[in-house]
């Protein structure tokens, strides 16, 4: 991610990820938002900012929708 972030010219703490799985977990410490997927494991999901949906529930597009995530202060 920070890779990614650093090609388009962004910083890490504006970009917003999601995942599901440990792998996940160290991309959620670099990102400005993290979410977890509803079917991550407790511990994959204490370390997002927000938790959504599970996959399974058509949970793509809901961290897209104000609802999930409410704003939060810069």
């Amino acid at each position: 991610m920070r890779e990614l972030a650093a090609f388009y010219g962004i910083d890490p703490s504006e970009v917003a990820c999601i995942g599901d799985m440990d792998n996940d977990v160290p991309m959620f410490k670099v990102a400005g938002l993290s979410i977890a997927m509803g079917q991550a494991s407790d511990r994959v999901a204490s370390q997002a900012h927000f938790t959504t949906a599970a996959n399974t529930d058509e949970a793509g597009p809901k961290p897209l929708n104000p609802s999930c995530c409410p704003a939060r202060s810069p």
